[in-house]
């Protein structure tokens, strides 16, 4: 199974916690290391994981600022996380439109994929907290839904 986790919702969550920009992204990147070892316990082998970190569309919006520590704290992801996993920042579409996807996890508090690529049969869910609030329970809780979803693939 390939799991695509989509990184939303820091800013906002940031700024409920009067985190400055730096925090916010090194808070994030810290996040994302916790929950790819949660997908690896539960089986998600680190080659199908797949973390949306900024499409080409919403970089070319970032301020300065921010786009740099994206860009340094996503460097640290790389550091801290096996190989295998794929980040998606400043991407094309078109270059991963092709991309198989069995499920999308979109935290952040919004329902729609905003230009993040996903396959024609990806199930999608929507829990209603910022990205840093995904505990272990509430993603265990979504892999063992979506183990239990009858997929029919169009049939």
């Amino acid at each position: 199974m390939r799991v695509g986790i989509i990184t939303d919702g820091n800013r906002r969550y940031g700024k409920l916690q009067d985190w400055d920009i730096e925090q916010v992204y090194k808070e994030w990147a810290n996040h994302c290391v916790r929950v790819s070892a949660w997908l690896f316990v539960n089986g998600i082998e680190y080659k199908d994981q797949i973390f949306y970190i900024s499409s080409k569309d919403n970089m070319s919006k970032r301020r300065e600022e921010e786009k740099e520590q994206i860009a340094k704290y996503s460097t640290e992801i790389v550091e801290m996380m096996n190989d295998d996993i794929t980040l998606l920042m400043n991407y094309d579409y078109d270059k991963y439109k092709d991309l198989k996807i069995d499920l999308i996890i979109r935290p952040g508090k919004v329902q729609r994929l905003s230009g993040f690529p996903a396959s024609p049969y990806s199930e999608l869910r929507f829990p209603d907290i910022y990205f840093p609030e995904l505990s272990q329970k509430i993603l265990e809780d979504i892999l063992e839904d979506y183990a239990n979803t009858e997929r029919r693939f169009g049939e």
